[in-house]
């Protein structure tokens, strides 16, 4: 009996042995997957911050087209001076430019962009008709 004992300890010490990794491997693929979640959360959070960047220059750019509309309505006497092309509005937006168009009492207004970091060119356009009193 003393013997059978001792047979089962040793295999259970053998078992031991070749399960001493297997702890070592649970925490590196615990760790990958880890780091993947964190990996997600970090292009998540960046994809964020882009879209609020692209809607502030949207804002942005309206704020502008709409000034340039009122302007048109105040100054309604010398409509047609307010044809204008590529007018740089660098201090407003990233490579901006604001084109005015006058057909008759049509304004448009298209103001253009190129974002930091990005290729395409963003614009925006507005057209307002100009109502003599």
């Amino acid at each position: 009996m003393l013997n059978i004992r001792h047979r089962s300890h040793q295999k259970s010490v053998v078992a031991a042995r070749h399960q001493g990794g297997v702890a070592l491997l649970e925490a590196l693929i615990a760790i990958v997957i880890f780091s993947l979640g964190i990996l997600g959360l970090i292009g998540l959070q960046a994809n964020a911050t882009k879209s609020t960047t692209q809607a502030k220059f949207r804002v942005d750019a309206a704020q502008v087209a709409t000034q340039r509309i009122a302007a048109t309505w105040l100054d309604q006497s010398h409509l047609a001076g307010y044809n204008e092309t590529d007018t740089d509005i660098s201090d407003i937006l990233p490579d901006g430019t604001r084109t005015t168009v006058v057909a008759g009492n049509v304004v448009t207004v298209t103001v253009s962009w190129v974002a930091p970091g990005d290729t395409a060119t963003n614009s925006y356009q507005a057209t307002g008709m100009v109502s003599k009193n």
